[in-house]
């Protein structure tokens, strides 16, 4: 399987589509490995989104908060 890495640049329409893609990644295991990167008017965005695009944000945060858990149960910590 192949790895991939989304940088989302843009505050408008593009970021909810980015978000959507990224989010979908979670639910069909596309990808061995992805990396969600916000940069420049997009890490202004996160603080106002709405809908569908707040959905999809949570979605990609609750895999983040599963993988950190699953870490700290085997022992991992920093």
């Amino acid at each position: 399987m192949a790895k991939v890495v989304f940088l989302i640049m843009s505050d408008d329409v593009k970021m909810d589509l980015a978000l959507t893609m990224a989010a979908n990644t979670v639910d069909t295991n596309r990808y061995e490995d992805f990396k969600v990167i916000f940069w420049g008017p997009a890490q202004e965005r996160l603080l106002r989104l709405e809908g569908p695009a707040k959905d999809n944000f949570e979605k990609l945060l609750r895999l983040v908060q599963l993988i950190v858990h699953a870490l700290i149960m085997r022992g991992i910590r920093e």
